[in-house]
């Protein structure tokens, strides 16, 4: 379940992973923002109510509150909702398939171009950052992605959780990545049951298991990290510290 909070209208905005966005409105009552409960991935260019959805699994508000943005992991694309219209577009990833049976096959590519050409695989997470790009989550890529006006991995590849330069750092099963307000970047890696920090360029671990003495058991998660939060609203804070 992704979750995202509107302070300007008091309500919330719910990403559930069946195949819907709703919104919890300040007088207790839940509306549809997006999605039928049916699978599929159309609907682009119209009303999101009608649109279809293969798996939910995160959404973000811009700073603006003008866009959500969706996480729509089993078809490998992230697809931005314009709340005032309420119509949804493609935003990044593409679109491979072996129809009729609606498996969508993930891909990676496009660093350096437009996020809607780049190839995606399983999409989990979002966060925005302070000057408003969006971060992704690239979980099956094993990689963060920044996009803005294109997109570009800012963290991934590197096959161990020592400390060091987080562009190598392979990040196999992120299940969350969410900033701080001094513009770090925390990361949840749910299969290594650890969350580490990405600042001015460089990973390292503050939670878990440590990468130098995994016999350390009070340094360990008892559990897989699945969610984080540092209570920071993408507004707030000075500019991203990840690269």
């Amino acid at each position: 379940v992704g979750l995202a909070f509107d302070r300007a209208t008091n309500s919330l905005f719910i990403g559930e992973g069946f195949r819907r966005v709703l919104r919890l409105n300040p007088d207790g009552s839940l509306s549809t923002v997006a999605g039928t409960g049916f699978s599929g991935t159309s609907g682009d260019g119209g009303l999101a109510t009608a649109a279809l959805f293969s798996n939910v699994r995160d959404i973000a508000l811009d700073p603006a509150r003008r866009v959500l943005y969706v996480a729509d992991a089993g078809a490998n694309r992230i697809r931005a909702i314009d709340l005032a219209t309420g119509i949804i577009q493609h935003h990044a990833g593409i679109r491979i398939t072996n129809s009729p049976n609606l498996i969508f096959a993930g891909s990676f590519s496009g660093d350096g171009g437009p996020g809607a050409s780049a190839g995606l695989n399983f999409p989990t997470a979002l966060t925005i950052a302070s000057d408003g790009a969006l971060l992704v989550s690239d979980t099956s890529n094993n990689r963060i992605r920044r996009l803005t006006s294109v997109i570009n991995t800012v963290a991934g590849r590197r096959r161990n959780l020592a400390e060091g330069p987080a562009a190598d750092l392979e990040l196999s099963d992120l299940s969350d990545i969410q900033f701080t307000a001094a513009g770090d970047l925390i990361v949840a890696i749910r299969s290594e049951g650890v969350v580490g920090r990405i600042s001015s360029g460089r990973f390292s671990v503050i939670a878990g298991v440590r990468p130098d003495d995994r016999s350390a058991l009070t340094d360990t998660f008892s559990f897989f990290p699945a969610r984080i939060s540092t209570g920071v609203a993408p507004t707030s804070g000075p500019a991203n510290r990840v690269t």
